[in-house]
């Protein structure tokens, strides 16, 4: 191939590839910045997290919006919907992770215990077998606390009367005697809980046996509550608490820019991460809801903290140079590849395919001339250009000899002995001096 050619091909590959990187890094990073966070009931776990997350990344300059749905279980669906501007939610259910290939998780916070609290009778100590027969009010249909008391339930074979609507309407309606029981799914903390523990109507009910019940569901773990972990004057509960309970996971769309991800992580490990104790048990944020995967920088961060190009630029400029250090990983791999590779594939070429493709070529056009055909423009072309680069070649060794020889003449003064000063600079040897001999 021709020098001028070659360079064109290099140069015209070289920009190739610039430009395929250029549309990798502009197609993988979203330049939306904009976040929307999607919690539960306005009184719960899931929306004053989110409402915590809001005002942080508000602090931070991004634009960020909080919303609420009451039937949570939903709430990973909208995340899931790329029609759907929510992009960070909660979860805390069982899923199928095939149905949200779009969804990682950013950690999981803290677990939240079932907690059944029923009208106060002339027993001050309930179980989960008294409640049969008894009417309870499961919030609304959809919602994390509808599904996982519902297994409970059924696992215990009890006969109860559901109620639904809102948590406010279930309390509520407890109070006034309409209901025998109403429940949350809320982190011990959520000052709800406490309201409702502290309620000298209400009573907690029991699970004795909540090992067995998370074996038999599955995506829940057993939890005890301490004496006094709910309230320590009363003590609330008066003795340990059994039950199941359920981690709380942060999820993102996987759109969602990495550096705004980043900022989430480091807001959760703020305020969950100082290792918590009692009916928890875990520190936390962790991966322990392995059901979705998790986001890679997040897990980078909770292990090692932030990479170090988050920490000293812009969140979307991080994020162009993170591509760009994977493409330079891609390029010098291939660089070595072809290193080692190449004198391989050139003597392959160079040694055996091109002089095979030449000789074929002249065979033919030696053939069509003697038999007085038309030799094709394109194979006249391509001996003119073979011919070429012969007598280039064979100027380019007459000009090597020539040279080589003159070069390797010896030259006037220095074989002498004499230098270009006119100094004699030989050795002296002992007999030319006679004073030196010893």
């Amino acid at each position: 191939m021709p020098i001028a050619r070659s360079v064109l091909f290099a140069t015209g590959l070289f920009i190739a590839l610039l430009l395929a990187g250029a549309g990798y890094i502009a197609s993988t990073i979203s330049w939306d910045r904009s976040v929307l966070i999607e919690g539960g009931p306005q009184e719960g776990f899931f929306y004053h997290t989110g409402d915590d997350l809001a005002q942080e990344l508000q602090s931070q300059g991004v634009d960020v919006e909080l919303t609420y749905r009451n039937d949570t279980l939903n709430i990973v669906e909208d995340v899931q919907d790329p029609d759907n501007p929510v992009n960070v939610g909660f979860i805390a259910q069982e899923i199928d992770a095939e149905d949200y290939p779009d969804v990682s998780s950013l950690g999981s916070v803290v677990l939240e215990p079932l907690l059944l609290f029923a009208r106060a009778g002339e027993s001050e100590s309930l179980s989960l077998e008294d409640l049969d027969g008894r009417s309870v009010w499961m919030q609304v249909e959809g919602s994390g606390f509808d599904q996982l008391a519902a297994q409970v339930f059924d696992l215990y074979d009890l006969d109860i009367e559901p109620h639904y609507g809102t948590l406010a309407e279930g309390i509520e309606s407890v109070r006034q005697g309409e209901t025998d029981v109403v429940g949350v799914l809320f982190p011990v903390n959520t000052p709800i809980v406490k309201e409702l523990a502290t309620d000298p109507a209400l009573s907690l009910v029991n699970m004795p046996t909540a090992e067995a019940l998370a074996i038999d569901i599955g995506y829940v773990q057993s939890m005890t509550i301490p004496p006094g972990l709910l309230d320590i004057a009363s003590p609330v509960p008066s003795s340990s608490l059994s039950t199941v309970g359920l981690p709380v996971t942060v999820v993102a769309r996987n759109d969602l820019p990495a550096a705004i991800a980043l900022d989430i992580a480091s807001r959760l490990d703020e305020q969950f991460g100082s290792g918590a104790t009692g009916a928890q048990g875990s520190t936390f944020p962790n991966f322990s809801d392995s059901q979705l995967p998790p986001h890679p920088v997040v897990e980078e961060f909770y292990r090692s903290g932030a990479p170090w190009h988050y920490q000293v630029l812009p969140g979307w400029l991080a994020e162009v140079f993170g591509r760009l250090v994977l493409l330079s990983s891609v390029a010098l791999l291939l660089a070595t590849i072809y290193k080692v590779l190449y004198p391989d594939i050139y003597g392959l070429w160079t040694k055996v395919l091109a002089p095979r493709q030449r000789r074929a070529v002249l065979d033919r056009v030696e053939k069509l001339q003697a038999e007085g055909g038309q030799v094709p423009t394109a194979l006249a072309r391509q001996v003119e250009a073979w011919n070429s680069e012969m007598t280039q070649d064979r100027l380019d060794r007459e000009r090597i000899v020539t040279l080589s020889a003159s070069l390797s003449a010896p030259q006037h003064g220095h074989d002498s002995g004499v230098d270009d000063s006119g100094v004699d600079d030989s050795p002296v040897s002992d007999r030319d001096d006679p004073g030196r001999a010893r």
